[in-house]
């Protein structure tokens, strides 16, 4: 008896930066596959229950590194691929006379830490694990943690700083070039700190027809093409 693809549905897990990206990617495989499918966003407090029973996920897509060592030891069969690389940026308002002078990097780092600060929380959020780490490596940590706000999801960040309420954060640059209201200050990159490239990630849990399926199609042409339109590099 032929496999009804109707009847199953593809469970998918993602982190919060790959949220929109993700469902344009499944826009797309649905119209070349019958499979329904369930997209849920990735939430710190319920990942590793998640993780653990997995009869309720068959893929995710993520970029934490810690997070992708802890699965790999935990389910040591499971099939990794990466897919996507995304940079980080600093970024203030689009109204901000806040610019990069790489002639006086001193001045422009005073500037920094004379700032008030939006990151995402460093402890369960990994855009803000490596933004701590940015500047700590600045040596500008202790003198903005007086002011430092810190938030749950990057989205947030954004949102603070589009009212004014902060006036500086990072960001991943795939998350602030379709945003008017965010400019982008400058790359994290040899200028300022080592280059970071975060790498995302899909991981399936089961060989399940829809699972590998949709796993092998996003190594492919179509998926990458809509991957690179929201900023990130293959």
């Amino acid at each position: 008896m032929p496999l009804d693809l109707k009847s199953e549905k593809l469970n998918i897990y993602v982190t919060e930066s790959f949220f929109e990206t993700s469902e344009s990617l499944l826009r797309a495989w649905r119209k070349d596959s019958p499979t329904d499918f369930n997209l849920e966003l990735i939430r710190p407090n319920t990942f590793k229950e998640n993780i653990n029973n997995l009869t309720s996920i068959d893929l995710i897509i993520l970029e934490d590194t810690r997070r992708i060592k802890w699965i790999e030891e935990k389910k040591p069969e499971i099939m990794s691929n990466p897919i996507a690389k995304n940079s980080l940026v600093l970024v203030t308002n689009i109204n901000e006379g806040f610019f990069f002078d790489e002639f006086h990097k001193d001045d422009f780092l005073y500037r920094l830490s004379d700032s008030h600060f939006t990151i995402s929380d460093p402890i369960s959020n990994y855009l803000g694990y490596l933004s701590k780490e940015v500047l700590v490596s600045l040596n500008i940590w202790t003198d903005i943690k007086e002011n430092l706000i810190l938030n749950h999801s990057n989205s947030k960040n954004l949102k603070y700083l589009e009212r004014s309420f902060a006036r500086v954060s990072i960001a991943y640059y795939s998350e602030v070039i379709r945003n008017p209201h965010i400019r982008i200050i400058h790359r994290i990159d040899k200028e300022l700190h080592k280059n970071i490239i975060p790498t995302y990630r899909a991981i399936a849990f089961n060989q399940k027809r829809t699972t590998v399926d949709f796993f092998e199609w996003l190594k492919g042409v179509k998926a990458n093409k809509i991957i690179k339109s929201y900023g990130f590099l293959k």
